[in-house]
């Protein structure tokens, strides 16, 4: 019992350590798009700076209000990450991200900015757009598996060989995760495409840190989904969210920005279309969660 709730532990702070990783990835990207677009890009760790940089900063929050959801965001998507590594139900630990995502957006629209209250606005179409996803991959993996516990989902035989499909809509979801083009309507780390920060534009110092960090830990989450498919292989598991990392990168520097009514009807055109396809081929291949 004890080495067990040992592991436990050990696997839990690891996963409260994700986000880490997930800055340096960040740091690639960055000099990805750099590559591409001929420039210089930041140093590999210029994101795990600007975030220590922000965290150590002295001050008060704007609003005590936002302050508040802000903190609650992070929670619950640190929350949910932990959930999923030590095993726990993939169905709760979506819930528990989005949320997050929902202090998130309440955190944005408790200030009276304008463009707060419109990074809001789009905050929430992105929710739309990436929540009902990820349940439906949720869902599409316990079909597999006969369960939605991920202990039971990693011990199941891989599941991208058995619906394909869900590699078009987890990239979906890692582009609007990453607020990548053409989901990037709410935020963007490009200068030429945001003067203004949307959504936190109201956040300063250690409260910006504590919302990055929240976003982080939902990269972290989606990454996990998609190595989820791999199984037990670890090592491959990793290679395909590698792969997803590249193909949004490869969509965000090919597609402009679009309008909230054309990403959303991108996401679901295209990540909803392949995850129901995979849910339909998951339930024909018997096993699941229902008949």
């Amino acid at each position: 019992m004890l080495p067990q709730m040992v592991l436990l532990a050990a696997t839990a702070i690891l996963a409260l350590a994700a986000p880490l990783g997930v800055g340096v990835a960040l740091g690639f990207d960055r000099q990805a798009t750099a590559a591409v677009q001929r420039r210089l890009g930041p140093p590999l760790l210029q994101p795990l700076y600007d975030l220590t940089k922000l965290a150590t900063k002295v001050g008060g929050p704007a609003d005590r209000l936002l302050a508040g959801l802000v903190l609650a965001q992070l929670g619950l998507s640190a929350a949910a990450l932990v959930l999923f590594a030590t095993g726990g139900d993939l169905v709760v630990a979506v819930l528990l991200l989005g949320a997050g995502h929902v202090m998130f957006v309440l955190a944005a629209a408790s200030v009276e900015s304008p463009y707060a209250q419109l990074g809001a606005s789009r905050e929430l179409v992105l929710l739309v757009a990436r929540e009902p996803l990820l349940l439906l991959v949720a869902l599409a993996y316990g079909q597999v598996a006969g369960s939605t516990l991920v202990r039971e989902i990693v011990a199941a035989r891989p599941l991208l060989l058995e619906v394909p499909t869900l590699g078009i809509t987890c990239t979906v979801l890692l582009g609007i995760a990453l607020c990548k083009s053409p989901w990037d309507i709410a935020t963007s780390h490009h200068g030429h495409q945001e003067l203004v920060k949307g959504s936190t534009t109201e956040m300063a110092g250690r409260w910006l840190a504590f919302a990055e960090l929240g976003r982080w830990y939902e990269v972290a989450f989606v990454v996990a989904v998609i190595a989820l498919a791999a199984g037990s292989a670890m090592v491959f598991g990793m290679l395909l969210a590698g792969l997803a990392w590249a193909a949004a990168l490869l969509l965000d520097n090919a597609l402009p920005r679009a309008t909230w009514r054309s990403a959303l009807g991108m996401a679901w055109g295209i990540g909803g279309a392949s995850a129901a396809v995979a849910l339909l081929m998951a339930s024909v291949g018997g096993g699941g969660l229902w008949p």
